[in-house]
């Protein structure tokens, strides 16, 4: 019996092991970052019978509704709180076998290879926030547009209301994105849009661009009402309260602007019916059902909180609209491009130029996706609020540019002669390492000269320019630009693996790097080690805890089952009362305490609460400093260090906290 082996099959299983280890392996050590502890304690008291409304600081229902289940059915802790988003991270990788029919094997495969190793998509794989979810949605997305218009399948259509409706409640960058994909789908309808204006068609003989485009249109419509709060102030109404309104949440209307907001809300929900209707209102009520069925379920979280329509239809968007002048993290316009230079380098450097050449020649699929990288990278760089988890966004778009475009220049060379491949790669390898060997040497060490270097590097080019000139037909400039391609792309995946590696496991609670942003201390996470051993002698421990400057997180997952926990602020200090066992204060606020109650502890210890990356590194920058890190030798051997090393010039920035420890837990210890 011949046993036959499918490499196909085989490739996809290794990758999936890799994309397994890479999301699951130490998946407990991080401490757990604010925002995770902010998910994590609202969806565990759910999973106890205490409900957590819907609010947009936190974005969607889903990631509660689904959390809030892992906890109910498999218990609390750092393990069980990642371990939905490890899943999605592991799923996104087989994503694009969806493609395989359309695109071809190779493609698909690397399109998956780029997931599974790209900086973002491992490191958002294993956090707590609802990012990888957006990403995991966004591909199912794109992929049902390209599979409804190319094969007319209603199936496709399903797939895509469903995926739209579950984006709407899993974070608000989804209207972003729905709008990308609608400008791109209406510039391929407008013919048809403009024709069925004029009546010189009927709305049976309209294409598939054009059908979805008013399907989609049509059922974001009612979400999209909110928007006219931008006019808030011209109206003379309220229609999204600010942060900070008295007696109102902010993004929900108040006086008049209640009754202005429903108005506007029913008239669009009258056009959404009306597109509807007139398109095919059979299967328009069909998909209508099935997206507000989704909606109002993950809003209302199965009912049980009904004012989570109202919300989810109105405040979501609201409040980001409210939330945008104040532009939270106060990021600067080129905050992705650093982020994307720096960590997702390989799809970036790759994709921005073919997303430009393809949304111009490419075919509809390219055109699509190009358009959905661009759109993505302009909206999110001028919207108010620039974090890191948005780069996965940006990122997706271009690692399918990439996987696209590699696959094409493998499969136009992969017959020619090897003898001729190898010489090719050969040779550019040569220049390559000569150009970068002289860009990034630091030459002030007396080892390293210049001189031999650079004659090094001219000798390589005229042995290479005199084989060229003996044989002039083996001479490709195509196929020496795509050696170059191939190199770089080979060059760029060493050094992302070894990126993910720094940022999964090494750096994973130092912030070294721009998608960490800002990261909860190991130190912290030591102490509650220690906490949970002082809990096991003692279990009636007494503690009080500082919660001022944002202190409470992530303490409040930490001490989520803990009793005999007092919260104290500022204002609090002179009346705080009680021998407790154990206070974690803010460092900043030791003063505040008297020699006299400082004496009864044992410890004292400064541990830092959060660090930051020191942000100074790159705000306030300007097209002179890009020229002078490109020119200067020892900028650009900073810059070698950073993305080899994770070297930066300057300490991590910290909020620091004081850890005291009563006498009387001399007698347990």
């Amino acid at each position: 019996m011949k046993l036959t082996i499918n490499y196909k099959i085989i490739s996809y299983f290794i990758l999936g092991v890799f994309a397994f280890i890479l999301r699951i392996y130490d998946l407990s050590s991080r401490a757990v970052h604010h925002d995770e502890s902010l998910h994590g304690f609202f969806s565990f008291i759910t999973s106890q019978g205490e409900y957590y409304p819907h609010n947009p600081l936190t974005h969607g229902m889903f990631l509660f509704n689904i959390l809030s289940s892992f906890f109910w059915t498999l218990g609390d802790s750092e393990f069980i709180l990642r371990l939905p988003f490890v899943i999605i991270g592991i799923a996104i990788v087989f994503l694009p076998l969806l493609l395989r029919k359309e695109l071809g094997f190779l493609p698909v495969f690397i399109f998956s290879l780029l997931l599974t190793f790209s900086p973002s998509i491992s490191y958002f794989s294993r956090f707590a926030r609802n990012d990888i979810f957006m990403g995991f949605i966004l591909i199912i997305f794109v992929i049902s547009i390209f599979k409804y218009i190319k094969y007319s399948d209603n199936k496709w259509l399903y797939t895509l209301v469903s995926i739209m409706a579950l984006g709407f409640t899993i974070k608000e960058t989804m209207y972003i994105n729905v709008l990308g994909l609608l400008i791109f789908l209406f510039f391929y309808s407008f013919n048809d849009l403009k024709n069925l204006i004029l009546g010189k068609i009927n709305i049976s003989n309209i294409n598939n661009f054009t059908r979805i485009f008013l399907i989609i249109f049509a059922l974001s419509l009612p979400l999209a009402a909110p928007i006219v709060s931008v006019f808030q102030s011209s109206l003379g109404v309220i229609l999204a309260t600010p942060d900070g309104y008295p007696g109102t949440p902010p993004g929900l209307p108040v006086g008049v602007g209640i009754i202005f907001s429903w108005i506007v809300s029913i008239i669009f929900l009258s056009i959404s019916i009306f597109i509807g209707y007139y398109l095919n209102k059979k299967l328009f009520l069909n998909l209508f059902i099935t997206f507000w069925l989704i909606f109002i379920l993950m809003f209302t979280t199965f009912f049980i909180s009904p004012q989570g329509v109202v919300t989810g239809q109105w405040q979501s968007l609201g409040y980001w609209l409210a939330q945008h002048e104040v532009a939270r993290g106060s990021q600067p316009y080129y905050y992705y491009f650093l982020i994307l230079i720096t960590d997702e380098f390989l799809p970036f450097l790759i994709g921005m130029p073919l997303s430009i050449i393809y949304l111009f020649r490419g075919d509809f699929f390219r055109k699509l996706i190009s358009f959905w990288a661009i759109f993505s990278f302009i909206s999110l760089s001028f919207a108010g609020e620039k974090m890191p988890w948005l780069i996965v966004n940006i990122t997706i778009p271009f690692i399918i540019l990439t996987s696209v475009f590699i696959s094409e220049i493998i499969l136009i060379n992969y017959k020619k002669p090897y003898q001729t491949i190898i010489f090719y790669l050969l040779s550019v390898l040569a220049i390559l390492i000569m150009v970068l060997k002289l860009l990034f040497t630091n030459y002030e060490i007396i080892e390293n000269n210049v001189y031999y270097d650079s004659l090094f590097l001219f000798i390589s080019i005229l042995i290479i320019v005199f084989i060229f000139l003996q044989n002039k037909k083996l001479f490709q400039l195509k196929l020496f630009f795509h050696s170059f391609i191939i190199l770089f792309f080979i060059f760029s995946a060493v050094l992302t693996v070894r990126t993910t590696n720094n940022i999964l496991f090494k750096y994973s609670d130092d912030p070294k790097d721009l998608l960490i942003y800002t990261q909860t201390s190991e130190n912290l996470h030591s102490i509650n080690y220690e906490l949970n051993d002082l809990y096991l002698k003692k279990p009636n421990l007494s503690l009080a805890l500082d919660n001022s400057d944002g202190f409470a997180w992530p303490w409040m997952w930490y001490l989520r089952n803990r009793d005999n926990v007092t919260w104290f602020n500022d204002m609090d200090y002179q009346n705080l009362e009680g021998d407790y066992d154990v206070v974690i204060m803010n460092k900043k606020n030791i003063d505040k305490f008297s020699e006299k109650i400082l004496s009864n502890y044992e410890v004292q210890r400064n541990f830092s609460h959060r660090k930051w990356f020191p942000e100074s590194v790159y705000r306030n920058k300007s097209i002179k400093d890009l020229y002078i890190l490109i020119s200067n030798s020892n900028h650009r051997i900073s810059l070698k260090n950073y993305y080899i090393y994770r070297d930066i010039p300057m300490a991590s920035g910290s909020s620091d906290a004081v850890y005291l420890k009563s006498n009387s837990l001399k007698l347990i210890d």
